[in-house]
């Protein structure tokens, strides 16, 4: 069996990119974004439960990877598109669900994964085999960005920020988690280390709707991939109290201006599979469904 070996630093985090952006080229709508990556491992409230380990063959050549989160017993799994249909996949599958089995409790009584393409139809055979259950988790967008793009309208007294500045940290933190109270954890102190050490992040791709009384009311995180000059939105969000004033579709279509002015010629996003009002939103956006991805779950603890 193929034995895996931890995340060590950004030489590391290239190689799991540079394997998602094969795995897009292969197959456009059926990888997450690299941007997706960086998102999880440089926002972290999860301190240690939260870590990425890496199979390569003996040449060095990135097999595939996972990130593990144990608080929660679950994984997102990832292989290259020429390790489909091998034993990789399987040997992959083992030793995360080995990894994560001790942290089952009666909170978490199963082991999860997710990040499964609906079209990747030998990793769910895998699954399948080991006695796992899917169900649809995310929907997944995609947009054209060579055609000419809707204006964004803001509402009287609202503007965007040119760019997002460190010093801002405690209002974005500040929106984020109004956003998503019933999940967020986050902090200025966690955007902020976000900020500083994501390699992709970027001040003018962090785009941020001000209020009129000076808060941050709607973000779009953007993310542009040089190699693939593909954009990809993650988060997007507004103030609970502020949504249903078209402040998330401004910050939608600002975002994918501003990734056309950077030479992106497509955009994606995803959003939960069963949110039928976000989906009502980004298909408003311009976007179009190209795929679905899985969750797998195991029962443990009966």
């Amino acid at each position: 069996m193929t034995q895996p070996r931890p995340y060590n630093g950004l030489a590391d985090l290239e190689k799991m990119q540079n394997l998602l952006r094969d795995g897009l080229r292969a197959f456009p709508h059926g990888y997450m974004h690299p941007g997706d990556v960086e998102w999880w491992l440089f926002y972290n409230p999860f301190g240690d439960a939260l870590s990425a380990h890496l199979w390569e063959d003996d040449a060095g050549n990135l097999m595939g990877f996972c990130v593990t989160l144990k608080t929660h017993v679950e994984s997102d799994i990832f292989i290259h598109p020429s390790m489909r249909g091998t034993a990789v996949e399987g040997e992959m599958v083992d030793w995360i669900e080995a990894f994560l089995i001790s942290s089952v409790n009666a909170e978490h009584p199963n082991v999860e994964f997710g990040s499964i393409f609906a079209n990747h139809g030998s990793l769910q055979d895998v699954f399948k085999q080991r006695g796992y259950q899917f169900q649809d988790y995310l929907a997944y967008f995609h947009k054209d960005l060579t055609n000419e793009l809707p204006v964004a309208v803001l509402p009287e007294g609202y503007y965007f920020l040119d760019e997002m500045n460190t010093l801002y940290a405690d209002k974005r933190a500040s929106a984020h988690l109004d956003a998503f109270i019933k999940t967020s954890r986050m902090t200025p102190d966690y955007y902020l280390d976000f900020m500083t050490h994501a390699p992709m992040y970027r001040n003018d791709a962090d785009v941020v709707v001000v209020a009129p009384d000076g808060q941050f009311a709607a973000f779009a995180m953007t993310w542009r991939d040089e190699f693939l000059l593909k954009g990809e939105f993650e988060p997007v969000g507004t103030r609970t109290e502020l949504q249903r004033r078209g402040l998330g579709r401004a910050a939608m279509l600002e975002g994918l201006r501003r990734m056309k002015a950077y030479g992106m010629k497509e955009a994606s996003v995803c959003t939960g599979a069963d949110q039928l009002d976000n989906i009502a939103f980004y298909e408003a956006c311009g976007f179009q469904r190209m795929n679905t991805v899985l969750h797998a779950s195991k029962r443990i603890i009966a």
